[in-house]
């Protein structure tokens, strides 16, 4: 019998990272770290389209590992609920994609994913992660089904990273290029997998003003356009001054 539709609140992990930071062995370290902190994530069904022809159960780690590697562009996953869907950048990036390549996943909201979030951040050489609230998500026969826009936008559009979230997300995790721009900004950071890791208020009248300051964040512009590039962000994530003056971002 079909599974009722549902409207669910969910989280929505994010890691990101420069591709030549990559580990050869990514797909490995997903797994470690899936077993280690969220079983449920582990890809009970993987695959670069659907439908998600991939199985655990049947292909084994192995399987999982050569899908990744053959795959450009990303790797779908399934996983056992809390977990529901993610992502992992293919071995082979499009030829479009710019420097930084992101994983993803999405959990039911009350799932404890910190360790996750910063376990495989360190795995993976990110540089930030980052874990935030969406609501009234509609869960179909066991999809996920994103009819609005996220609670926090994606922040690496076209593989090029526009800086820190705008405004606040339930947690987030900064890697080593972050931590000194950050460490003094945080109100009761713990130091995990590495890094940094803040929980913060999403909601109430002191949520922005304890946010981190506007030269490390992405600018929404007035009109809702595309992101606009934080004026200060870590060497090497930023837009060149030459791509500056040719007005690429």
């Amino acid at each position: 019998m079909p599974l009722p539709d549902q409207t669910i609140d969910t989280l929505h992990l994010r890691w990101y990272a420069r591709r030549d930071d990559r580990p050869g062995d990514l797909a490995e370290r997903w797994l470690s770290q899936c077993r280690r902190h969220l079983p449920a994530a582990l890809p009970r069904r993987f695959g670069d389209a659907e439908p998600l022809r991939g199985r655990l159960d049947r292909d084994g780690d192995a399987g999982f590992v050569a899908a990744l590697a053959a795959t450009t562009g990303l790797l779908f996953t399934a996983g056992t609920r809390p977990a529901h869907g993610g992502s992992l950048p293919g071995a082979t990036p499009e030829t479009w994609a710019g420097p930084v390549e992101v994983a993803t996943l999405a959990v039911d909201h009350d799932t404890d994913v910190r360790g996750l979030l910063a376990g495989f951040a360190d795995a993976a050489g990110c540089f930030f992660a980052e874990a935030t609230v969406e609501h009234g998500v509609l869960l179909s026969e066991g999809e996920l089904v994103h009819l609005g826009p996220s609670g926090s936008p994606y922040l690496a559009p076209l593989g090029r990273f526009a800086g820190l979230p705008p405004a606040p997300v339930t947690w987030t995790w900064f890697g080593p290029p972050y931590v000194r721009l950050v460490s003094r900004h945080l109100p009761g950071p713990t130091e995990l997998g590495g890094g940094l890791l803040q929980g913060w208020s999403e909601d109430g009248p002191d949520a922005a003003s304890t946010w981190l300051p506007a030269a490390l964040t992405a600018r929404r512009p007035p009109d809702g356009g595309a992101l606009e590039p934080a004026s200060r962000m870590p060497r090497g994530l930023g837009p060149s001054p030459w791509s500056r003056l040719r007005g690429h971002r």
